[in-house]
């Protein structure tokens, strides 16, 4: 799998750069925009229901907490590396 490095937006703030960091919810509906794709198009594509894929991008439900086949699925869609939601355990 090609992952594509999830970049944090940035902030300046009296010429220094600050990481802004993002919620699960956020990292997907950003990436799915870089992308181009409709949430109807991830759904289809991670063989979900769209209003699973809603829940997750709206923050209702967290993408650490959905089934390993959901979780997997949607990140292969949005070339996330999965290990992006799970920090502590990266080694």
């Amino acid at each position: 799998m090609n992952f594509i490095k999830y970049e944090f937006p940035k902030t300046i703030i009296s010429g220094e750069e600050f990481f802004t960091m993002q919620e699960d919810h956020q990292i997907l509906r950003s990436r799915r925009t870089e992308l181009g794709l409709t949430q109807q198009q991830v759904a289809d594509k991670a063989r979900i229901h769209l209003q699973q894929y809603q829940r997750l991008e709206s923050g209702e439900r967290h993408i650490y907490g959905a089934s390993m086949r959901i979780g997997l699925s949607v990140c292969a869609v949005l070339k996330l590396d999965p290990y992006l939601f799970f920090p502590e355990i990266r080694q």
